[in-house]
């Protein structure tokens, strides 16, 4: 096998299904020069008729139309781009014929990858593969491997054997609060993480919560960086809330489940009286009804909402809670920091809020210091002017510029030391 060296420039094909982080990793390596191609299922390419297409699709489907929409970025060139539609649209079209979600993906990702090597993926003068591990087919790996291909897939989520463990815990903790989770993929997901990390020379992950989780399945720590996920803070403007009255607005942004820790959030609710502190959350509400109207009462629940729609949510909050119990870094605590919020999450959310800095950092299921908190936070208008202001500097920090960097030193560094990867 002939890795590529420190003479060769990195030259990477990302494999993006859907619009995910809003394509920051090909548009941060694109800004570094390290772009070779980008393969994906849809894309508005320039000079196609947009507004018609977002006309049909909102005729058939207003969600479709919103994710149609988000199909583009201005910075990824049209001749660096590779689509793939028609693969979509038939693997999806066969979904009714997979037992769960997992087994069809694992199907979808076999078949985009045929697609990617019917279409020159290995044979072009790509060097280096990235994309993301539940993504990506591992024997598309192995394949780009074989060839002398780097394959540097990111770990977006903590490796299954623990998003697994949590979903136990968290439903013989809470019987009956959601439809018990299926696990009849997950053994389909945990194998396929697996030849994944072993057809990788190199890992990244978002968070020091994912990198532990891949520690603990026997991941060497040299093969695991931590890049945390940029966030252009331009596009969200703090408001002014000295000038406030009324009771503190505490908000959260995502799924309402267990994973996300929903119980936790409305238990906290409970200890404080509304006309001093409200609860609101936003996001499509995936707890039985019955759960919502016996356990939710002094809380908000406001359902899904666009996506364009969360920075106005989050104008109206005053404090984030994110009691999450197992994410990769969840995009809410950053996009919370951005809007200039206080953050109190726990470790397992994988956020950049540094305790005591920005916000605090409690475990999932530490209502008591929790509670704390955001008493010492109703009390302290001071303290929370400062947070704010030091959470709008730490969003700005992990801009666009700081991931491009970031990915092209850890590419550089890889290349440099090629040789002393082993096949």
């Amino acid at each position: 096998m002939n890795l590529p060296t420190a003479s060769t420039p990195p030259r990477v094909a990302v494999v993006q299904d859907g619009a995910r982080l809003h394509y920051a990793l090909p548009v941060a390596l694109q800004r570094a020069g390290m772009l070779h191609r980008v393969y994906t299922d849809w894309f508005i390419r320039p000079g196609f008729p947009r507004g018609f297409a977002l006309w049909l699709l909102s005729v058939a489907n207003s969600t479709a139309a919103r994710r149609f929409a988000g199909r583009f970025h201005p910075e990824i060139p049209p001749r660096r781009l590779s689509t793939y539609p028609l693969v979509d649209l038939k693997t999806r079209w066969q979904r009714r014929k997979f037992a769960n979600d997992e087994i069809f993906f694992d199907h979808h990702s076999k078949e985009v990858a045929r697609w990617l090597l019917d279409h020159g993926l290995t044979s072009g003068q790509a060097n280096t593969l990235m994309g993301w591990v539940r993504n990506l087919d591992p024997d598309l790996c192995h394949t780009c491997r074989a060839k002398g291909m780097l394959v540097v897939p990111d770990q977006m989520i903590a490796p299954r054997v623990v998003e697994e463990a949590e979903e136990q815990k968290q439903e013989a903790r809470w019987p009956g609060w959601q439809d018990p989770s299926s696990s009849d993929g997950g053994a389909c997901t945990i194998a396929r993480e697996r030849a994944t990390w072993d057809a990788a020379h190199h890992l990244t992950c978002a968070s020091d919560y994912v990198r532990d989780g891949l520690l603990g399945q026997g991941i060497p720590p040299k093969k695991v960086s931590v890049i945390p996920y940029p966030i252009d803070s331009s596009h969200y403007r703090p408001p002014a809330r000295t000038e406030r009255s009324g009771p503190l607005l505490v908000g959260f942004v995502g799924a309402v489940n267990l994973r996300k820790g929903a119980p936790y959030f409305l238990n906290l609710a409970r200890r404080f009286h509304n006309h001093q502190v409200r609860f609101v959350m936003v996001g499509p509400v995936h707890l039985r009804r019955k759960i919502v109207a016996d356990e939710g009462a002094e809380v908000e629940f406001v359902g899904r909402v666009a996506r364009s729609e969360v920075a106005a949510w989050m104008e109206r909050f005053d404090l984030y809670f994110f009691p999450s119990t197992c994410e990769g870094s969840a995009t809410s605590t950053m996009e919370a920091l951005a809007m200039g919020l206080p953050v109190v999450t726990s470790p397992n959310a994988g956020s950049v809020v540094r305790d005591g800095v920005e916000g605090f950092i409690r475990p999932y299921d530490d209502l008591d210091g929790q509670a704390e908190v955001i008493e010492n936070l109703l009390r302290d208008q001071a303290l929370r002017v400062e947070l704010s202001q030091r959470a709008r500097a730490r969003a700005e920090t992990f801009d666009l510029k700081y991931y491009s960097d970031s990915l092209a030193t850890l590419l550089r560094g890889i290349f440099l030391h090629s040789a002393t990867l082993t096949s």
